[in-house]
């Protein structure tokens, strides 16, 4: 083992221990501030899809009224006015990686094709009603627990 002078030590390249033991610091402040946010802003894009989809299909329940003057019953009333897409699979979790199909006709719940949300459709008299019922892992306990819209035609 050779021995350095103290003009060798000084001119040494590298970090001191406070010097890392900062820069682990500062990295693990920065990431407690923007690992929840990246949390948060992906059950917002969740809920967003199931806000869109309730909304496609209070339009498609307008326009069957329209042309009908009924209120539809079921996914087979409204597929001309909107493109009803479920996932096969009764997992969540598999819903990510399987193809999509189209919806049956005479079926009033289906899960989306993201397998976020149970899409339920039901007519009580001149009333349509829609909700999208959160599935799946952590999300069903997260963030909005259920989005419901009712339409009354007249």
């Amino acid at each position: 083992m050779r021995r350095l002078t103290p003009d060798q030590l000084r001119e040494a390249n590298g970090f001191t221990l406070v010097e890392l033991i900062v820069v682990v610091m500062v990295i693990g402040i920065l990431s407690s501030i923007a690992v929840p946010q990246f949390l948060s802003a992906a059950d917002k894009a969740k809920q967003k899809e199931a806000s869109t989809t309730v909304a496609s299909l209070i339009k498609a329940a307008s326009a069957y009224y329209t042309e009908y003057s009924d209120v539809p019953s079921n996914a087979g009333h409204i597929k001309e006015y909107a493109s009803l897409q479920q996932c096969n699979s009764a997992s969540a979790a598999t819903c990510k990686t399987s193809t999509p199909t189209t919806v049956s006709h005479w079926v009033n719940s289906w899960n989306t094709p993201s397998g976020n949300y149970r899409i339920q459709i039901e007519k009580s008299g001149n009333m349509f009603r829609v909700q999208a019922d959160p599935q799946g892992g952590a999300f069903a306990t997260r963030g909005i627990n259920y989005l419901l819209s009712s339409f009354v035609f007249i």
